[in-house]
C-alpha cells in the first residue's frame, strides 16, 4: 500500500471497510482494463461481500457488551464460594482445608479470569482471534486469484516458552 493510501486510512473510522472497498475498486479497474473476465470479477466480488459479511459478524461480537449482571453475579457467587469453602472443608478435613481451599479457590478465580480475557476475542492477545494471520491469509487468496506474483507470505506464528501463540 502506498504512503498516500496509508495517510488517507487514517482518517477512516473503519479501516476494514475502507479497505475492502478499495480492493472493489482495484477488482472493477482489472476488469476494466482486461485482465479479469466478468466470471472472475464476479466470484471476486462475491469474494468481497463475504468478507464483508463476517467483517460486520465480527464487529457485532466485539461490539457487543457482557450484561452488567452477568459480571457482577458471577464475581459475587465466586467470592461466596471463596468465603464459605474453607468453613464447609474445617470440620471434615482440619488444617489441610486451609491449602485445599486455596487450591479449589486459584482455579476458580482463574476460570473467572479466563472467561473476562475471552470476552474481547479481537484484542491482539495471545488467546484472541488471529486477526493479522486471518487477514494476510485472505489477502494472499485474492491475489492469487488475480493472478499476481508478488504475493507476500503467510503471517509467521510466534511461541512463548508456555506454548501460547502469539500471530505478528
Amino acid at each position: 500500500m502506498e504512503a498516500a493510501e496509508k495517510e488517507e486510512l487514517l482518517g477512516k473510522r473503519n479501516k476494514a471497510t475502507q479497505l475492502i472497498h478499495r480492493q472493489g475498486h482495484e477488482i472493477a479497474k482489472a476488469k476494466d482494463a482486461g485482465r479479469l473476465s466478468e466470471f472472475e470479477e464476479i466470484k471476486l466480488m462475491e469474494s468481497l461481500k463475504e468478507m464483508y459479511d463476517l467483517q460486520g459478524k465480527a464487529e457485532r461480537i466485539k461490539n457487543t457488551v457482557f450484561p452488567f449482571y452477568y459480571l457482577y453475579f458471577t464475581k459475587l457467587f465466586l467470592w461466596v464460594f471463596v468465603i464459605m469453602l474453607p468453613c464447609a472443608l474445617v470440620e471434615p478435613i482440619g488444617w489441610v482445608a486451609i491449602p485445599v481451599s486455596v487450591i479449589i479457590n486459584f482455579v476458580f478465580y482463574i476460570l473467572d479470569k479466563s472467561g473476562i480475557i475471552t470476552e474481547d476475542p479481537f484484542e491482539g492477545r495471545a488467546a484472541d482471534t488471529p486477526m493479522s494471520t486471518l487477514c494476510r491469509t485472505i489477502e494472499i487468496d485474492l491475489r492469487e486469484q488475480l493472478g499476481e506474483k508478488n504475493i507476500p507470505e503467510t503471517a509467521e506464528i510466534s511461541y512463548t516458552k508456555y506454548k501460547a501463540a502469539f500471530y505478528d
